[in-house]
């Protein structure tokens, strides 16, 4: 017993080592991921600017931006993501399994990255209220993909949404 009672003190003193103070996090709310030949770039939105990021694969570019914003980004409240990428059902799946965002995120596209703020899941959510069109997440892009080969999501463009079908 005598040798059990340190053994359980030194556990209770590491367990929150590792720990990353609220302070030191911010709290992602939109990201917009694009991709040229081979490289990814991202850019990500909290309540206090845009950072950017750029890399061989989306989770290099997300470390990136990371590093370029100074603190711990926390992506799991992300409200929308927005893509312009090739080989979309992998990237979706690889950003999902490595816990990045939850698949409730919506998604959408566009060809323009500074279109892309939090008015924008606003926008997306009132036109799916509206009947205009269908708001889409991770989640339901994914089974579409790989149920029909294509998904169709919100197309944001200056001025105008409307759908799109990705493949």
């Amino acid at each position: 017993m005598k040798k059990i009672i340190p053994f359980i003190i030194v556990l209770m003193l590491t367990a929150c080592a590792d720990h990353t103070e609220v302070r030191d996090r911010t709290f992602i709310s939109t990201v917009a991921v694009t991709q040229d030949l081979d490289e990814f770039f991202v850019t990500v939105t909290d309540d206090k600017g845009k950072y950017t990021g750029s890399g061989e694969t989306i989770l290099l570019a997300l470390k990136k931006a990371e590093e370029n914003s100074g603190k711990n980004m926390f992506f799991g409240h992300t409200e929308l993501l927005c893509v312009n990428i090739n080989n979309l059902e992998t990237n979706l799946l690889t950003l999902v399994k490595s816990n990045y965002f939850s698949p409730n995120t919506l998604l959408c596209t566009s060809k323009n990255n500074d279109l892309i703020s939090e008015e924008t899941t606003a926008k997306i959510e009132n036109n799916s209220n509206n009947g205009y069109l269908k708001a889409m997440t991770i989640s339901d892009t994914l089974q579409d993909l790989l149920s029909q080969g294509k998904a169709k999501v919100p197309f944001i463009t200056k001025g105008n949404i409307s759908m799109k079908y990705l493949f």
